[in-house]
């Protein structure tokens, strides 16, 4: 009987000594931005245009997360071409994802763009979308 209850309390001893599983550590995406106004979206392309006068400079008028698409206006559409990349960044100039153009329609552009990886968020309304030099 003995020999039986040190191998059950053995037992129960194996058992209490491990560690539970522990859940993996969630990393919060950023919050999306704040709506810009016509003369912030300005002052801010004004600012990456006097460093940079190349660069081509939209706003994210809306997106699809599902498909990882967003749609980019207050460009001209005649300065792009299927194909070129832009990055999307916030107002703050903090870079989110990179994105593809996959269409031209009217005064958007299209772009699909890379997934957020951890702790980044999708591009989302009033984000920047910025091509460099050709």
């Amino acid at each position: 009987m003995s020999r039986y209850f040190l191998a059950v309390f053995a037992i129960l001893m194996l058992m209490g000594c491990q560690s539970s599983p522990q859940a993996a550590p969630t990393v919060q995406a950023a919050p999306p931005p704040t709506p810009l106004k016509d003369w912030e979206f300005s002052s801010i392309k004004n600012s990456y245009l006097k460093a940079s006068p190349q660069l081509k400079i939209g706003m994210v008028t809306a997106v699809l997360p599902s498909e990882h698409l967003a749609a980019v206006g207050k460009v001209n559409v005649k300065d792009f071409v299927v194909g070129d990349v832009l990055s999307f960044v916030d107002s703050n100039g903090t870079s989110i994802t990179l994105g593809k153009i996959e269409g031209i329609e009217h005064n958007r552009l299209e772009i699909r763009y890379q997934p957020p990886q951890n702790g980044q968020r999708d591009p989302a309304p009033y984000d920047l979308a910025i091509r460099a030099a050709q």
